[in-house]
């Protein structure tokens, strides 16, 4: 009986907002439309490029195209949705129309009801903060400032501090100045750093209400000095996407960097920071000191220099680093090394228990406490991150990965509310319209959300007979806990020895049963294992006699015993040999999809390769089984594919997998040519070659290697093109781990065993396995 979780996190609206940097009414715009909206202060501002400036191609980047910058920084923030903003054609970019929204759209609504259209507005924000803050005494009163900000540098004082529009400043002027003693007071490039007290709450901050960023995923600091250009907008859409990120960040200005008032700032805020590790005294953290695109490196050396950090007493340890270039977050490899990207956005949370499986489940929403209930116009207000565990399969497995791309993704979870749900980067997003919602859906069955994927991609897919035969084997196993036990290559031997309705006398099959017995290091059971193999009904206890007219000997089982029997060869019908019970034979006999011929046509290694990614591995997995799928003139075939997510660093590895299995057959080049032919149509997928072989074969080395060191070349994100794993009965019938597998193997693979090899990361594994199977040079 499967069982699960659902974890649902609370989370703001995520908008990402394109516009010309050379436009800074539009720049301005932006700032202050994300300067009235719950969470706008990590929402992204994305510099839309016609063609790529030099500035882009500085020997630290990469030769990016226009398009590829903005891909690229969507990639990194994956926004719920777009605002385009000025003069800018977005026709090039594959964006859906229901993922498009006006800026004005936005903030219209709070001329209705004082609720923009599209998240949590500012007026809320402030009631709440009225009713939980100021109606009490506080020890130390909230102080909130609301700056007049000079006309000069005016976009990047209103992004440092935030700024409403003015129809909306106004009514806030009208209704809440008074109650919440809101200050004004004027701000200018010269005086704008002395307002760095957490006491002190601007519009920024507003929009950070109850919000925690984390950056989990990511191992270095990020504590940050921003040397800028307060006259440049690409520099303050730089300084605002560090910020988006979850970075801590100081921007000074170049303008002002002199003043001994900033200078004095920057070095409190780095020696404040330069504090030893939690778990670790010996690790200290420290501040990046980052310059500008616009900035020159002698003029970030000449800051840094004026600040006189002293030097800490170890000489090892380090209170900064100079930072020459800006974080590559529009690129897709490089995002994960510069640290930069979307982060999480702690608000609260909830989890729910799941004793029994459903077909649908329905749950409430988890709500911001300030959210008004009654406003909002029928559009999306915040969002709940969806996280779907289930334990056990009941033979039919569940989509543990959620692919990107899916159109229609409520269709395959089963969701009732089409416009309501997505996938993001971390799975399942339902976009809530009101507070106290129903949220609907069903737990997505792994094998309609990957052909759903695949057909989005343009794919017609047909699950062909072995993949029918494999899911009918899963269900008869209980699911893929239940594949364990055919991690027996004695097993599978006798199971093809048996095959198409071959039966064992009882003896000789018992012999057979204690020699796989042993197979198992720790716990020879020969009992325990049969008990097992009958309870999954592989093999079916019955007895054997012999016809008296066709003098043919045949099996029949237990529910047939009676005192007359039919021959199921002449079809005969005679009494069973009461006066000669020894000629009664009890035997054996495979059952069901494991009785079919060719080694179940070859579902074994299908089956056994999966049980490989889910448990071996330990990974989260959306598999199909043996499929056929056809786009234009293109047709493909593969034994397995599968979705595979591992986390690494608390970030998670997505990976797509395509597999090619043999049991006791070689490989051939039809099977290469069919994998080439998959490798191209889905560039950056891991290809997998798995047989019950020990070895392969000199031929299947020559096939492979051509192949392999295509695939080893770079893609993107700094993966190679389509890295090759090849799985032999080593891995797939490991017990216990890889790395005891390997250790007990003893030779070439016990050099791989330990803690220096991660023998549990797929591409490492890839890697290792080509060394080891192909005599290949890592």
């Amino acid at each position: 009986m499967p069982i699960g979780t659902i974890d649902i996190r609370l989370r703001p609206i995520k908008l990402a907002f394109l516009l010309s940097p050379s436009d800074k009414p539009s720049l301005l715009k932006a700032v202050q439309i994300n300067s009235c909206l719950w969470g706008g202060v990590f929402n992204p501002i994305i510099p839309f490029y016609r063609r790529t400036p030099k500035i882009w191609g500085d020997k630290f980047t990469r030769n990016v195209t226009a398009k590829n910058i903005v891909e690229g920084y969507i990639k990194a923030f994956d926004p719920d949705f777009i605002v385009p903003i000025g003069d800018i054609k977005i026709d090039d970019h594959r964006f859906s129309e229901e993922k498009i929204i006006s800026p004005d759209k936005i903030i219209s609504g709070f001329k209705d009801d004082g609720t923009p259209r599209y998240g949590i507005g500012v007026f809320e924000l402030l009631k709440h903060i009225y009713e939980k803050e100021i109606k009490f005494v506080r020890k130390e009163p909230l102080q909130i400032l609301f700056p007049t900000i000079s006309s000069k540098f005016k976009v990047f004082l209103s992004s440092f501090f935030g700024e409403l529009p003015k129809s909306i400043d106004y009514v806030v002027n009208e209704n809440f100045d008074e109650f919440l003693s809101i200050e004004r007071p004027p701000v200018t490039i010269q005086d704008y750093t002395n307002n760095f007290s957490s006491r002190k709450l601007f519009p920024r901050h507003l929009t950070m209400l109850e919000i925690n960023p984390l950056r989990v995923h990511y191992k270095r600091d990020c504590q940050c000095i921003f040397l800028m250009d307060a006259s440049n907008s690409l520099d303050i859409i730089d300084y605002w996407n560090l910020r988006a990120s979850g970075w801590n960040v100081i921007p000074i200005a170049k303008q002002i960097c002199t003043l001994d008032s900033v200078k004095t700032l920057a070095s409190e805020f780095i020696e404040d920071n330069f504090i030893h590790g939690r778990h670790n005294p010996n690790i200290f953290h420290g501040t990046t000191i980052l310059k500008s695109r616009s900035t020159s490196e002698t003029a970030l050396k000449d800051f840094t220099a004026s600040l006189k950090i002293q030097k800490p007493e170890n000489p090892k340890k380090f209170k900064y680093s100079m930072q020459h270039w800006y974080p590559r977050m529009w690129d897709n490899w490089a995002r994960e090394h510069d640290g930069v990207g979307a982060c999480k956005l702690e608000v609260k949370d909830e989890r729910y228990d799941l004793q029994t499986i459903t077909d649908h489940i329905s749950l409430r929403t988890i709500d911001p406490d300030f959210a008004s209930r009654f406003g909002g116009h029928g559009t999306h207000r915040f969002a709940n991150e969806v996280d779907i565990r289930i334990y056990g399969d009941n033979g039919k497995p569940y989509a543990e990965v959620i692919p990107h791309g899916i159109e229609c993704i409520a269709h395959s979870i089963g969701a009732i509310g089409f416009r309501e749900w997505r996938i993001s980067n971390d799975g399942l997003v339902y976009l809530s319209t009101h507070p106290k919602w129903k949220m609907t859906l069903s737990p997505p069955l792994a094998e309609n959300v990957m052909i759903s994927w695949l057909k989005s991609e343009g794919w017609e897919v047909t699950v062909s007979s072995p993949g029918l035969i494999a899911n009918q084997m899963l269900k008869q196993l209980g699911g893929s806990w239940g594949i364990a036990i055919l991690t027996r290559l004695g097993l599978i031997k006798l199971l093809s020895e048996m095959s198409g309705g071959k039966s064992l006398l009882k003896n000789s099959f018992w012999g057979k049963i204690q020699k796989i017995s042993q197979e198992d290091k720790f716990t020879s059971d020969p009992k325990g294992l049969l008990q097992r193999l009958t309870e999954l009904k592989i093999f079916r206890l019955g007895f054997d006699i012999q016809c008296p007219v066709c003098q043919q000997r045949s099996w029949h089982n237990l529910s047939e015993f009676d005192y007359e029997t039919i021959c199921p060869i002449c079809l005969n019908i005679s009494d069973i040999p009461s006066h000669s019970p020894d000629d009664i034979k009890w035997s054996y006999r495979s059952f069901g999809a494991f009785s079919l011929p060719k080694q179940a046509f070859g579902v074994y290694t299908v089956l056994l390769t999966y049980y490989f990614f889910a448990r071996t591995l330990d990974g989260a997995t959306t598999p199909v089984m043996s499929f056929e799928a056809k786009k234009n003139t293109i047709a493909i075939e593969a034994d397995l594919a599968i979705f595979f997510q591992k986390t690494k660093f608390g970030k998670p590895k997505r990976e797509l997998i395509f597999v090619e299995c043999k049991t006791f057959n070689r490989f051939e080049k039809k099977d290469v040519d069919r994998m080439k032919i998959i490798s191209k149509e889905f560039p950056g997928a891991v290809i997998v070659f798995a047989t019950l072989n020990p070895t392969l074969t000199q031929k299947e080395k020559r096939l492979f290697r051509p192949l392999v060191k295509q695939g080893r070349k770079y893609w993107q994100e700094g993966k190679t093109n389509n890295p090759v794993l090849i799985l032999t009965s080593t891995e797939l019938f490991s017990h216990i781990s890889l790395d005891y597998s390997y250790k007990e193997k003893g030779g070439e693979h016990a050099k791989f065993e330990g803690r220096h090899f991660d023998l549990h990361q797929l591409r490492p594994l890839c890697n290792i396995t080509q060394q080891l199977y192909l005599d290949m040079e890592p």
